[in-house]
């Protein structure tokens, strides 16, 4: 699970608000929101390659994330 932290952020609330996908060096997750916890993203896809640089993240819709997988995994959100 990741959290939008005091020195790094993922934007996870927008990510979840525009119903994108989160991705980084090799996971995929799927932002979800909750009154308890707040927004928060849990792994969906963990790839055997790199898919991006590591340390960066990058918000994709479902289209653009099973393009780059390869496979036709995720749904829209």
């Amino acid at each position: 699970m990741i959290k939008d932290g005091a020195t790094i952020s993922r934007n996870i609330e927008q990510a979840y608000k525009n119903g994108k996908y989160i991705v980084n060096y090799k996971t995929v997750y799927q932002p979800f929101y909750s009154v308890n916890a707040g927004y928060y993203a849990l792994p969906v896809y963990k790839a055997n390659s790199n898919m991006t640089l590591a340390g960066r993240y990058f918000h994709m819709t479902a289209k653009e994330v099973n393009n780059l997988i390869g496979k036709e995994l995720l749904a829209e959100l």
